[in-house]
């Protein structure tokens, strides 16, 4: 008789599975915080409108991210200083 597990060095199909299902779900929530650190710094450089258009992102998406950063829903220009004497 042939012994099956005699020398049968490797993975089985559930243990691939579950490493890839794995690596998956931890590649969806750096894609995730990737993609709003790419807002972040979009809105902290340019106005909510143009962030939106640029990213394909909902409006709730970006004020909650506005939020976080305390922005103003207007971007202003910057006070100038006043020279000191």
């Amino acid at each position: 008789m042939h012994n099956r597990n005699n020398g049968n060095k490797g993975f089985t199909l559930i243990e691939l599975l579950v490493v890839i299902a794995i690596i998956g779900i931890l590649s969806a929530i750096v894609m995730a915080s990737v993609h709003a650190a790419y807002i972040r710094k979009c809105l902290v450089e340019n106005s909510k409108s143009h962030c939106r258009d640029e990213f394909n992102a909902s409006d709730e998406e970006i004020d909650q991210i506005a939020a976080g950063l305390n922005l103003s829903t207007k971007k202003t220009a910057p006070s100038r200083r006043e020279p000191c004497n």
